[in-house]
């Protein structure tokens, strides 16, 4: 008997000026029918205008309505655009636009777009045509609807042609081109596809084909679905294609075309099988979710559930866990875990496997829901009552339901402060799931053991224990290709790392650092690359507090040469953190002219940078270099500093940057008030105390004082000695003042002792005496160093006085 071959049409279209590829064209799909196509019961056959213009009435028209009865189209560019017809500024235009229209609806499986290359010569001066060509391109590109290719010549366009027919081929049958078997097909006879099909193959296969994640295998799934519902006779064979038709539309994010199909099947009446029914309203609930009408899923629950009948249980405990998840996102407790327990109750009642995965699912939502509403004690009753509700069938429940239950048992014990029982469950882990295989369920391990290991290092009794807990976590073997385990293990040695340095084990801790980068300096992961970098940035933060100054270069060198080409926002924070860290190094070694360079590399990379908390470093950098330069005697360059500082910074609204801004107002007056310049340098401090007396922030404040403090020098300088000494009394009144902040100590400790030089100055004896015994009494207890130091100098100055 003759074979029936399922038949696809492939139109080309294109304009003049390609006729080697439109024969390449029907070369290709002739040979690929031969040698693999119809062996396996798929014919491909070649459409183009060659078959349509001997019809009469408008020829355009001829070749669309031939277009319109194809499964796939390819069209060709080169060099020309074409003809106008008319509607359309050429007729591959039309033709295109006539093939999109087809796709969207569901009625064309693909659109293949291909341009041949042209050359640089004619890109230079491209001509009306090609610059049609050119921006059609440029159009596809934007939009992003669709894929293209290009290619050099038509053996090029041949070769890319075949893959497409071998993928399509794929789509049609069970088996690869190059594992079938080539049988006499000379007795075959060819017919449409349509016709060759029963309704339940066509389901069957957009059933499958909606199944992937691939976007051309869905959009088959659309294809064959619309074929489908043209040939369901029965209500129920319209009612699963109409349900099928729902959830691939809300797959491809369809959203409101989905909820138009599920009007569509409840409009098939009442005749509907009721799982069917049930289906479909678990799949508007997952629709309404995922298009964030969250209160709408709370309403139509009632609606299409209303009350558990002992029917179709699988249905309504998956809808009691969808409304678990629209109750989370609303914030609705009570509703949330009435829910949990809801699905729980009907899911343990379905002896299957999909009722023990509901099960779980519920248990642990109980659970996290009362961790997360505080109520730790409900968690510990409601942890005993699963145990004693499923006895032996908990180790039913899969290794990841257990160590995650586990986790949040343990740490609603720590959070009521029964922590040897919680130290004790996370130290339980490892001994019982050691040999967990499964990748989520030693993701789950993973995260439990850091977990523990976290709460657990801040209680002193403890921290060992805590330590343990994170070398069991890294020290887990098979984790190696899954980024997602790499994360865990990252934040461990992070964990350790602070832990060791708030115990001041400084060897452990560099040890750690150590390990990070021989683990992870090469990852790719951007997670674990944050990690690592703000590992390495507390590293800079204890070195420089240990003094190790040529550490901390080395260390910040590795941050900018590991991290400084990144685009993500938090590393470029790190990176300009590390060119500040660095360059202030530098300093403290006198390499000021290295120290400087450190500097321009800083403000070169990050110049440009919108994110606020990098823009504030920038500020930072370019204050540090203003500094640098007024200690090596560069006060042009440390004034024009400070002024493209301001420039660039004056106006922006951020605190941290105003900070900066104040900063660059007192560093300039300073480097003016060297080159003698007093008048400008007045001008600067005063703008400082105009535009910052009334901000709140502390460190801005301190700013302000020290505004005023330098003023008064500058004023002395001056000759104006009255207003220069009133200055620092009013300095002296903040200083007795109760709302005093101590991290104004230094400004206002130094600011007192000038107020003694001027009283020792004028001859004014007590008052010397009083002021230098203020410094005394108001700082004395001071814990600063800096400000310890000033009030010794003030002793040593009263000692002094009365040894005379």
């Amino acid at each position: 008997m003759p074979k029936s071959l399922a038949k696809y049409d492939v139109f080309i279209g294109s304009p003049g000026g390609l006729s080697e590829e439109r024969r390449a064209f029907r070369l290709r799909i002739e040979q690929f029918n031969e040698t693999h196509a119809m062996s396996r019961g798929v014919y491909f056959r070649p459409v183009g205008w060659e078959e349509t213009l001997g019809g009469s009435g408008r020829p355009q028209e001829l070749i669309n309505s031939e277009l319109r009865s194809c499964d796939y189209a390819v069209f060709v560019f080169h060099d020309r655009w074409g003809m106008a017809t008319g509607t359309y500024s050429s007729g591959t235009e039309e033709e295109f636009f006539e093939a999109e229209k087809l796709y969207l609806a569901a009625r064309m499986l693909n659109i293949c777009l291909f341009f041949k290359n042209v050359s640089a010569s004619q890109i230079s001066d491209p001509g009306e045509n090609l610059l049609k060509v050119l921006n059609f391109k440029k159009k596809i590109e934007s939009e992003k609807k669709y894929l293209y290719q290009t290619f050099d010549g038509h053996a090029d366009f041949d070769r890319i042609l075949e893959r497409h027919l071998a993928s399509w081929l794929n789509q049609h049958s069970g088996s690869s081109p190059e594992s079938a078997t080539l049988p006499d097909v000379r007795n075959s006879v060819i017919v449409p596809a349509t016709k060759t099909v029963t309704f339940v193959d066509l389901l069957d296969g957009a059933t499958k084909a909606a199944s992937s994640d691939n976007n051309e295998e869905r959009a088959a799934a659309l294809y064959l679905a619309h074929k489908a519902l043209a040939a369901a006779g029965a209500v129920g064979e319209k009612a699963a294609v109409q349900l099928l038709l729902m959830q691939v539309r809300t797959q491809n994010k369809d959203y409101q075309i989905a909820l138009e199909e599920y009007n569509k099947f409840v409009e098939l009446g009442d005749s509907v099988d009721q799982h069917i029914v049930y289906e479909a309203a678990l799949s508007k609930l997952g629709l309404l979710i995922n298009m964030g009408r969250h209160s709408s899923v709370l309403t139509e629950f009632d609606n299409l559930f209303g009350k558990f009948d002992g029917h179709h249980a699988l249905q309504f405990a998956k809808a009691n866990l969808l409304r678990v998840a629209a109750a989370q996102s609303l914030g609705e407790k009570t509703i949330e875990i009435e829910s949990c327990r809801a699905a729980l109750t009907i899911s343990s009642e379905i002896s299957s496997d999909e009722g023990l995965v509901l099960s779980q699912r519920a248990a642990i939502g109980i659970l996290f829901c009362l961790n997360t509403n505080d109520q730790w004690n409900e968690v510990v009753v409601e942890f005993a009552n699963l145990e004693n509700s499923f006895g032996e069938d908990l180790c039913q429940f899969s290794d990841a339901t257990r160590i995650n239950s586990r986790r949040i048992l343990a740490s609603s014990y720590f959070e009521l402060l029964e922590h040897e029982k919680a130290a004790q469950i996370f130290e339980g882990f490892l001994p019982d799931f050691s040999d967990v295989s499964d990748m989520g369920a030693r993701r789950d391990l993973l995260r439990s053991l850091v977990m523990g290991g976290l709460l657990l290092k801040d209680i002193e009794e403890y921290q060992a224990r805590a330590l343990a807990l994170l070398e069991q976590a890294m020290s887990m073997k098979n984790i190696d290709g899954s980024e997602e385990l790499e994360v865990h293990v990252a934040w461990a040695i992070r964990f350790s790392a602070n832990l060791y340095a708030s115990i001041g084990d400084t060897k452990s801790r560099s040890d750690m650092l150590v390990r990070g980068r021989g683990l992870f300096i090469s990852s790719k992961n951007l997670v674990i690359q944050k990690i690592l970098c703000n590992i390495m940035w507390s590293e800079i933060i204890s070195l420089r507090d240990e003094g190790r100054t040529h550490d901390v270069i080395a260390v910040a060198d590795e941050i900018i040469g590991t991290f400084g080409h990144s685009d993500d926002v938090d590393l470029g924070r790190t990176v300009s953190s590390a060119f500040s860290a660095k360059g202030m190094a530098l300093g403290e070694l006198d390499r000021h002219i290295e120290e400087q360079a450190v500097y321009d590399l800083g403000i070169l990379r990050f110049r440009n940078a919108t994110d606020g908390e990098i823009r504030s470093h920038l500020a930072g950098i370019y204050v540090l270099k203003s500094m640098s330069l007024a200690v090596t005697g560069q006060l042009d360059e440390s004034v024009s500093t400070c002024t493209e500082c301001l420039g660039h910074f004056a106006l922006d609204d951020l605190l941290a940057i105003q900070e900066e801004v104040a900063s660059a107002l007192v560093f300039r007056s300073l480097a003016r008030s060297l080159q003698e310049n007093y008048e400008l340098a007045i001008l600067d401090l005063e703008a400082c105390i105009a535009r910052f007396s009334n901000f709140d922030d502390q460190d801005i404040r301190n700013k302000v004082i020290e505004a005023k403090r330098r003023r008064a020098l500058v004023l002395k300088e001056l000759g104006k000695r009255d207003p220069a000494r009133q200055q620092l009394v009013e300095l002296r009144e903040v200083a007795l003042s109760a709302e005093k902040s101590s991290a104004h100590d230094e400004q206002l400790c130094t600011a007192l002792l000038e107020l003694a030089q001027f009283a020792m100055e004028d001859g004014n004896t007590g008052e010397y005496i009083e002021v230098l015994t203020l410094v005394v009494d108001i700082f004395g207890q001071s814990k600063d160093l800096a400000v310890l130091n000033i009030v010794e100098a003030a002793r040593s100055e009263l000692s002094a006085h009365f040894a005379r």
